[in-house]
C-alpha cells in the first residue's frame, strides 16, 4: 500500500505514512493509521503459477537408471539397485514464446551422463624444466611404491622433485607426446607428462609443482566438451527457391538454390564465383587435391555389435553413428562421400575401426563440421546417399578428401585431444 502525504503534513505524519508503505512491501500487517491525505492504492495481484506436469514418466536411461522428468526441467533419477533418488535439472530449449524440454533421446542421454566436472580426477599435466629429464617415458607403480617408508622412485633426474612426487602419491608418469623434439620456437613437447596423483588434492599438487624449479608448467587435465548448440526444429519442407543463379552449370542442391545455406550467398562467403572460376579454368571443384582431417569429439558406433559390447546400449538407444565396410569405419551421411574415421589412443596410435561412445550419440559437432565442408554437388552424390530437401546440402570444399579422428578416451580430456591431434598430424 502506498500513502501520499500533502506538502503541509508534519514530518511525523510523513514518517508514519512511509513506515506504513514499507510494512506493506514487507508483508507486515498494519493497524489503522490516521493520515489526513493518505490514499489507498489497489493491492497488487499475485501472479498465476503453473504447476509443473510430468512429461516423461519412468524413462529408461542407457545406464540402467530410470527418470521422471517434469515440464520445468526437474528430473527425479532413480539409480538401479538404490533406494535414494537424485534430483537433476534438464536445460530447457526455446520453442516459440516458451521454453520446453528437449526431445526424449536428448533428455535420456543428458541424464545418463555423469554430472560435468572441470578436470580428470587425480590427474595433472606437467612440463619438466630444462635440465630435468624423466627416467622412463612410461612409468606405472603400485600403491605400495608410494606408501610411507617405501624407497623414493626415481621418476626424474631431480632428487628433490622425486621426493615431492612420491609424497603426492604419483603412481604413473607418462610422456604425452612421444618422438618429439624442440622446434624452432624452443617448445619441446617431449617434456610434457601426465601424472596420476593419489595422496593429495589436485589444487595442492598443482601448488607444489608450480613452485618447484624443476617444473616449467603444471595444470589439471581439463575436460572439454562438444560445441553442441540447442537443436532447432526444421520445417518438414524446405523454403521455395528465393534466388535462382543464372548459370545453369551451378549445382542444383537445395541448400544453394533455396538459400537454406545462407553462408554460401554473396553477402556471406560468396561461394558461386569461386565455383564458377574453378570450373571454367580448371574443371575442378573447390578443395580438389586437399586432404582435410577433422579432430573432434563424438561417438563412433555401428549396428550389429554383440550385447556385451561396451557401446551396445548406446546403439540400441540412439542408433549407430557409422558403418563398417571392408574392414574400415566410415561416416555415412546424406549428400556426402563416405568419410573414413579413426580413434586415437593416449599414445597417439590410430585405429581404423576404433569404437567409442558416451561422448555424444548424436555427433552434433562432427556432423556440423562436415555439413559445412563436405557435401557434394547433387549430381555427384552417392546413389545410395542422395540428399533430399534440407539434407541436400552443398559444402564449401566438396572436392577435398576428408578424414575424422576422435579420441578413444570418452572423457574428453585435454590430453586425449592432444594425442588425437598429434596422431592426425602424423597420419
Amino acid at each position: 500500500m502506498r500513502h501520499t502525504a500533502s506538502r503541509q503534513a508534519r514530518p511525523a505524519t510523513r514518517r508514519i505514512a512511509g513506515l506504513a508503505a514499507a510494512a506493506v512491501l514487507l508483508g507486515v500487517g498494519l493497524v489503522s493509521i490516521s493520515a489526513p491525505t493518505a490514499v489507498a492504492a489497489p493491492m497488487p495481484t499475485r501472479p498465476t503459477v503453473t504447476k509443473p506436469t510430468v512429461v516423461y514418466r519412468n524413462m529408461r536411461l542407457v545406464n540402467g537408471d530410470t527418470a521422471t522428468i517434469f515440464s520445468n526441467g526437474l528430473a527425479e533419477v532413480s539409480r538401479a539397485g538404490q533406494a535414494a533418488i537424485e534430483y537433476r535439472m534438464v536445460p530447457l530449449v526455446p520453442s516459440g514464446s516458451t521454453d520446453v524440454l528437449p526431445a526424449a533421446p536428448q533428455v535420456a542421454f543428458d541424464l545418463a551422463k555423469a554430472p560435468a566436472v572441470p578436470y580428470v580426477h587425480n590427474q595433472v599435466e606437467v612440463v619438466l624444466a630444462p635440465g630435468v629429464a624423466a627416467t622412463s617415458a612410461q612409468r606405472v607403480l603400485p600403491d605400495t611404491a608410494v606408501a610411507p617408508g617405501a624407497p623414493t622412485p626415481d621418476y626424474t633426474t631431480n632428487a628433490t622433485l622425486n621426493t615431492q612426487l612420491a609424497g603426492m602419491g604419483v603412481t604413473s608418469m607418462n610422456q604425452l607426446f612421444s618422438g618429439m623434439t624442440a622446434n624452432a620456437t624452443g617448445v619441446d613437447l617431449s617434456r610434457v607428462y601426465t601424472m596420476h596423483v593419489s595422496n593429495t588434492s589436485i589444487p595442492a599438487a598443482l601448488a607444489a609443482l608450480t613452485a618447484s624449479p624443476a617444473v616449467s608448467y603444471a595444470e589439471p587435465d581439463w575436460i572439454t566438451s562438444t560445441l553442441n548448440t540447442t537443436p532447432t526444429p526444421m520445417p518438414a519442407n524446405p523454403p521455395k527457391n528465393v534466388h535462382q543463379a543464372g548459370d545453369p552449370a551451378l549445382p542444383t542442391n537445395v541448400g544453394l538454390r533455396s538459400s537454406a545455406q545462407s553462408l554460401l550467398n554473396s553477402t556471406a562467403m560468396d561461394w558461386v564465383p569461386a565455383f564458377q572460376g574453378l570450373q571454367s579454368a580448371y574443371h575442378q571443384l573447390p578443395g580438389t587435391g586437399e586432404v582435410i582431417t577433422d579432430v573432434s569429439l563424438g561417438d563412433l558406433t555401428s549396428a550389429g555389435v554383440p550385447s556385451d559390447d561396451p557401446c551396445a546400449q548406446f546403439v540400441a538407444a540412439f542408433g549407430p553413428t557409422t558403418v563398417i565396410q571392408n574392414g574400415r569405419r566410415f561416416l555415412d551421411l546424406p549428400s556426402m562421400p563416405l568419410i573414413p574415421t579413426w580413434t586415437a589412443n593416449a599414445k597417439g596410435k590410430l585405429d581404423p575401426t576404433g569404437e567409442t561412445c558416451g561422448v555424444d550419440p548424436f555427433d552434433a559437432e562432427i556432423d556440423l563440421d562436415f555439413a559445412m565442408m563436405a557435401p557434394l554437388p547433387h549430381n555427384l552424390q552417392r546413389p545410395d546417399a542422395v540428399g533430399a530437401g534440407l539434407t541436400d546440402l552443398l559444402g564449401i570444399a566438396p572436392g577435398a578428401a576428408y578424414r575424422l579422428v576422435v579420441p578413444s578416451d570418452p572423457t574428453g580430456s585435454i590430453t586425449s585431444v592432444d594425442a588425437a591431434l598429434l596422431a592426425a598430424a602424423r597420419q
